[in-house]
């Protein structure tokens, strides 16, 4: 998949967890946030502005509201479509885009923002994880395909020792080892705890499309403070999407202080050029 086919799947794995995202734009990177309250789980893609070359710069930092269904809708292009181009009007609050296909055929499309989402902003802030467990992609599939049909359970719970992984949903449970090819383990050397990670099964199908971009999917623990699990997937080479599983009793992050945008009606056009 080139960049801009990674985006759209990187779009509708969003879509999974929320219909409206946050647009946070820094000098250096775009983030898009889709989260859900009732389920306390965010999806964060990261994407730094080296990853495409037409990416606009930002004069400082800006936050906005996106509507995923018109994003995925004006970025699902044509059978032969490939190269795309993007760029902000900050003041009128509008995102256009640039399609090119073969023969220098150029479909241009824009949309307006929408007021962003009102949820904790996790684009600027760091955790301390001390576990980690990479596991190849098509294992965690498997798993979290199969463990997703257990309906008596809303999460999966992932129990971390120093040579195993274990993946249970109720009674049914499924056990990664390190001697598994691509099985890794860190953060646990010479210990014999078991550290508790857990993932809410309404994330699941979004993890199952994002972990489709990525080789290795990476969980993340924190055993000092309530830092929310993490699962993380790169994005081809575009980024990351970071799942952040948010317990109870977890302080949020507030969102960073930055200028209120204006209410503007949501539409989208289509042009042809």
């Amino acid at each position: 998949m080139n960049n801009f086919h990674l985006l759209i799947t990187s779009v509708s794995s969003l879509i999974k967890i929320a219909e409206d995202a946050r647009l946070t734009c820094t000098r250096d990177e775009l983030f898009l946030q889709a989260s859900n309250a009732e389920h306390r789980v965010a999806a964060l893609l990261e994407i730094p502005r080296s990853s495409f070359g037409g990416f606009p710069a930002c004069p400082g930092t800006y936050v906005d509201g996106i509507d995923l269904y018109d994003l995925q809708m004006t970025l699902n292009p044509s059978d032969q479509e490939n190269t795309m181009y993007f760029w902000f009007n900050l003041d009128q609050r509008i995102l256009r885009f640039a399609f090119l296909g073969p023969n220098n055929a150029v479909r241009n499309c824009e949309f307006t923002f929408i007021d962003p989402p009102i949820y904790a902003n996790f684009a600027f802030h760091q955790y301390a994880y001390h576990i980690y467990v990479g596991i190849p992609s098509q294992a965690f599939r498997h798993i979290m395909r199969h463990l997703n049909g257990i309906n008596d359970h809303n999460e999966v719970v992932i129990n971390i020792t120093q040579t195993e992984v274990r993946f249970a949903s109720g009674n049914v449970m499924n056990t990664l080892r390190t001697e598994d090819l691509g099985c890794s383990i860190g953060g646990m050397e010479g210990s014999s705890r078991i550290v508790e990670l857990k993932i809410c099964k309404f994330s699941i199908n979004a993890l199952l499309e994002a972990s489709r971009l990525c080789d290795t999917v990476w969980l993340y623990k924190s055993v000092t403070d309530d830092s929310p699990d993490l699962v993380c997937c790169a994005v081809g080479s575009i980024g990351n999407i970071k799942f952040y599983h948010i317990q109870h009793g977890f302080q949020i992050p507030g969102a960073p202080s930055c200028p209120k945008p204006r209410r503007k009606r949501r539409k989208l056009q289509n042009k042809q050029g």
